[in-house]
């Protein structure tokens, strides 16, 4: 049976993505992509060392520290590279090891599977999302100011274990994408593109708004489902930003 790799996972250029924010969508066209890779990075147990897990033992939250040994953010653009997305992908290992991961919530998961407010966050294993064969159940697309994405490890099983995570970060630059005809395009199905909810896992009043410079740059050009599929032709709004052009 075949099923998708990594590579095909990654954005290349020529594709197209879109955030789903919570006030609407911001589309972009890929331009050129650099690939990296983090491995392994050793999440923080209990006693604030990385290392093994006992059994049935949680470690501890890592918020905002999926970074490289530079210490540069492997997830979310600095403030100089608003020019750029991060496609994050991440491996487990070993295959049992559970992995919470929380990302524009306003409360941290526990290990009932329980974030509030929201429905039950569901875990991420090894199984779903391979070491070296990180799957679509892990991706992350983030633009500079956006939250962090966090996690949270968690050995289930009866043994110890030293968990392991694979960062498969795609940096690609972008243009904003302004025709609303193809905006309609990508929402009826008929032009291939990313669909990426930012807040991983999260339910629609837990989307995550666009950070203010997005705003600020794109939001004449952010719109949500409704705004596009009533749109006939060309935004009023696009067009008179433009001078009428």
């Amino acid at each position: 049976m075949a099923y998708n790799t990594l590579q095909d996972e990654l954005l290349k250029t020529g594709h197209y993505v879109g955030l789903r924010f919570s006030d609407g969508w911001f589309f972009a066209h890929v331009l050129e992509t650099e690939y990296l890779e983090l491995r392994p990075w050793i999440p923080y147990n209990q006693d604030g060392e990385r290392g093994q897990l006992g059994p049935q033992e949680a470690g501890a939250p890592q918020e905002n520290v999926i970074e490289d040994v530079t210490g540069r953010d492997l997830v979310v653009p600095r403030e100089n590279e608003r020019e750029l997305m991060f496609q994050t992908f991440m491996g487990i290992s070993p295959s049992r090891l559970q992995i919470f991961p929380y990302f524009g919530r306003n409360s941290r998961p526990n290990l009932a599977g329980g974030a509030e407010p929201g429905k039950n966050q569901v875990p991420i294993d090894g199984y779903d999302s391979p070491y070296n064969n990180p799957t679509r159940q892990s991706e992350v697309i983030g633009v500079n100011n956006m939250s962090d994405l966090s996690v949270q490890p968690y050995n289930p099983t009866s043994q110890y274990v030293e968990p392991r995570l694979s960062f498969h970060v795609n940096k690609f630059k972008f243009a904003a994408i302004e025709n609303t005809d193809l905006m309609r395009a990508f929402i009826e199905g008929q032009k291939n593109f990313r669909d990426n909810i930012v807040g991983l896992g999260a339910r629609e009043q837990e989307q995550e708004p666009a950070p203010g410079w997005v705003q600020s740059n794109f939001g004449d050009i952010i719109y949500t489902t409704e705004e596009i599929l009533e749109f006939t032709g060309e935004s009023p709004r696009s067009a008179s930003d433009r001078g009428g052009d």
